[in-house]
């Protein structure tokens, strides 16, 4: 088998070197790593294509992390506490007890308020910055320091 592995090695060498030798004083090296003229026109749409492939793959990572963010956002502003009424109480998990003696126990969804720009600031001022409160110069209201009112 090696032989005949040999042989064929050999019949194609010659053919290509009767190739080279019909076409007369040819550089061999260059004929032999000579690319096609489109090469780069083809590389430049694989790339583009390429390219495409991982936008449109970007835009649905994105379209899918700001639709959990929307949803995790919306769900913070819903509430759900439940009220015992023969116990009197509100109670932030499901009163087990209460179910457990028959109580009458009903459910009080609510939508939590947002705060305002200006009550987010004045929380952030009672705080230490260490705390998370505010550093020099952030919160500050820059829209009427420049407006000629004389």
């Amino acid at each position: 088998t090696k032989q005949a592995n040999n042989k064929s090695k050999k019949g194609a060498n010659s053919e290509e070197n009767s190739f080279l030798a019909a076409m007369g004083d040819i550089d061999e090296e260059k004929v032999r790593n000579a690319k096609s003229m489109f090469s780069n026109e083809i590389e430049a749409e694989e790339y583009a294509n390429s390219r495409r492939k991982l936008v449109e793959l970007e835009k649905l990572e994105l379209a899918k992390e700001s639709k959990a963010n929307k949803s995790k956002q919306d769900s913070t502003r819903l509430t759900k506490e439940w009220w015992c009424k023969d116990c009197g109480r509100f109670f932030n998990s499901d009163p087990k007890r209460c179910y457990r003696d028959l109580h009458t126990v009903t459910v009080k969804r609510r939508i939590k308020d947002e705060t305002s720009t200006e009550q987010k600031r004045l929380q952030l001022q009672n705080k230490k910055t260490e705390d998370g409160g505010l550093i020099l110069g952030s919160g500050l209201e820059w829209r009427n320091q420049f407006s000629s009112s004389k």
